[in-house]
Parts: structure tokens; C-alpha cells; sequence
């Protein structure tokens, strides 16, 4: 453990990082300033989109001025909100490949891409639940609900992306056949000991966050609860197939099943996310149409066969996300 630990943190297996960087820039100079500059954008106007986000939540909560392009709009900043860091990780981790480095350093250049798509899932949800976001006004999901998760996934992401990275990066050094047996032997080791820690620390931090609240008396609370008796059915069996049950793998001695175990519940979340917001774009967008319809409609005939037709919509959004599902699991 203490040699892993040591290897890993120390300056020689760092050695290198910093001229590789400066090579990839400097290879394609024209796509290293366009890069910059789009990263630089992303950094520079996170204030003007929050605040644009906010404007448009005004727009929506006013029947009058309430239209589907402002929650296509609050979507696009929701992905340009949790953009920039993952980009970074992306980039560097692509610029680390594709230059003559150590091994070491390649490693690290493969791990930063899947420690990219972790970071970017956990931002995507924290924007879509952000005050004045997708979930909140554009989805009528409960403010208590979404604020308390979104203020409350924070914590749990500052502390498990580093441990997740120093994970995969030690797996990409020593978890092929071809590594040599020292690295190996690092990863089993030191590797397996923060793959343990950070998936159980994880766990417990969401099982926390989601797990229903008690006495609650206010009856906005009641309704926030009531979601989080629902949600926590599903985030505490995503939370056992991918942390608790990769880390008691681990800890038997399957890692490399525990570590693709872990992997696969990462894609099913993500398809989870995906189709979540899918479905919520499909019921906003249905909304306005009706609304749209309703406005132009000649009154009683029109609210007669408004809640079959709606109900049938339902029906047909319910199928198709089950499908996309279905065929996502699958794959």
C-alpha cells in the first residue's frame, strides 16, 4: 500500500505533464487556441446564462409569455452549465494519449475521459435540479425536492472525483495482463483499497441525501417527501449495483468484476438521465401544445375530449420511453 501510494504521488511519475500539454497545444496551435477560447467562454459566462436561465423561468410561470423555446433554451444552458470541467479532463486526457509520454502519464491520459463522463453526469444532474432549472420550473418537479439534492450532490462529487481518478488511473497502469508485475501489484493493492473507500463513501453519501425526511409538516414538504419515498426505491438499488456491491466484489477479491460492474450501473445511469429528460422535454412540449390548442379551441368541445386525448399521449410517451430503455439495458 505504501509503495502504491508513494509511486503514485510521487513528482518523477508526474514528470512530464506539463510539457505534454504544451506539445499538444503546440502541435495544432489553431485547435489548442480554439479550444481555450471555448473553454474560456464556458468559465466567462456561467453568470449570464444562470442569469438568463432565471429569465426564462420568469417567462414560463407567465401563462402570456409562457412558449416551448424557453425550455429548449434552459436545456442548452443546463449542458453549457456543466460543460467546462468535464471538457477540460476530456481534453487533457486526449492531449495525454496522442503525445510521447511515459507510461505513467498514458494511463493517466486514458483514466480522464471515463473520469470526464463521471464528473459530467453529476453536473448534468446538478444543473437540471438548480434553482430555476429544468426539473424545477419546466417540470414541475417539487423546489424542496430539487433544491436539497442539487445543494446536496456537491459534497459527495468534490470528495469521490479524486478518489475515483486516483482508482481508474492505477487500474489503466496495472489492471491488463501486459502490465508489469509491480503495477499489478499496486493496483490490487493501493488501486483496490481507494476503489473500496471511494464507492462506500459515495453509497453512503447518496443513500443519505435521497433517503425521506421525517416529520415533516408544511405541505410543500409533504409533497417533496412523497417524491423522495418514490425515488429512493430506485436510487437505493442503483446505489447497491453500483457502489456497495462493486466494493464487496473488491474486497473478496474480484476486482476487475467489481471495477466493470461499477462501469455498466455509470452507463445505466446515464441512459437513466437521458431518457428522464427526454421524457420531461416530451411532456413540456406536449403542454404547450395543448395549451396552444386550448387557446385556439372553441371552448366545451374541446375540454370534453381533453383528458382521453391527453391520456393517450401519455400512453404513447410511456411506450416509447420503455422501449428506449429497454433497447439501452440491452445494450
Amino acid at each position: 500500500l505504501g509503495e502504491g501510494a508513494a509511486w503514485f504521488f510521487s513528482a518523477s511519475s508526474w514528470e512530464g505533464l506539463f510539457g505534454a500539454i504544451r506539445a499538444a497545444v503546440g502541435s495544432t496551435p489553431g485547435k489548442g487556441t480554439g479550444l481555450l477560447l471555448v473553454f474560456g467562454l464556458l468559465l466567462g459566462l456561467r453568470r449570464p446564462m444562470r442569469r438568463r436561465m432565471k429569465h426564462l423561468a420568469g417567462q414560463v410561470t407567465t401563462p402570456a409569455t409562457d412558449s416551448y423555446r424557453a425550455t429548449l433554451g434552459t436545456l442548452l444552458y443546463t449542458v453549457l452549465l456543466a460543460a467546462p470541467l468535464p471538457l477540460a479532463l476530456y481534453l487533457l486526457g486526449q492531449a495525454l494519449q496522442s503525445g510521447d509520454v511515459s507510461p505513467f502519464l498514458f494511463a493517466t491520459g486514458r483514466a480522464l475521459p471515463f473520469v470526464a463522463w463521471i464528473l459530467a453526469l453529476l453536473d448534468l444532474i446538478r444543473q437540471t435540479l438548480a434553482p430555476d432549472g429544468l426539473a424545477e420550473v419546466h417540470f414541475g418537479w417539487p423546489s424542496e425536492l430539487t433544491r436539497s439534492i442539487h445543494r446536496g450532490l456537491l459534497w459527495p462529487e468534490i470528495a469521490f472525483i479524486p478518489l475515483g481518478f486516483v482508482s481508474i488511473q492505477i487500474a489503466m497502469s496495472g489492471m491488463q495482463l501486459e502490465s508489469p508485475e509491480q503495477l499489478q501489484i499496486y493496483n490490487n493493492s493501493f488501486g483496490r483499497i481507494v476503489f473500496i473507500v471511494g464507492l462506500v463513501a459515495l453509497g453512503l453519501a447518496l443513500l443519505g441525501l435521497f433517503r425521506p425526511r421525517k416529520h415533516v409538516e408544511k405541505p410543500r414538504l409533504k409533497l417533496a417527501n412523497a417524491w423522495l419515498h418514490r425515488l429512493y426505491v430506485y436510487v437505493y438499488l442503483v446505489v447497491l449495483l453500483g457502489t456497495f456491491l462493486p466494493a464487496l466484489l473488491a474486497a473478496l477479491g474480484y476486482y476487475i468484476t467489481g471495477f466493470l460492474l461499477a462501469y455498466q450501473v455509470l452507463r445505466m445511469v446515464w441512459l437513466a438521465v437521458v431518457l428522464l429528460l427526454l421524457a420531461g422535454m416530451l411532456l413540456r412540449w406536449r403542454e404547450c401544445q395543448r395549451r396552444a390548442l386550448q387557446t385556439e379551441g372553441d371552448g366545451e368541445s374541446d375540454d370534453a375530449e381533453l383528458p382521453k386525448t391527453e391520456e393517450q399521449v401519455r400512453q404513447l410517451f410511456r411506450a416509447a420511453i420503455i422501449l428506449l430503455a429497454a433497447a439501452g439495458l440491452y445494450s
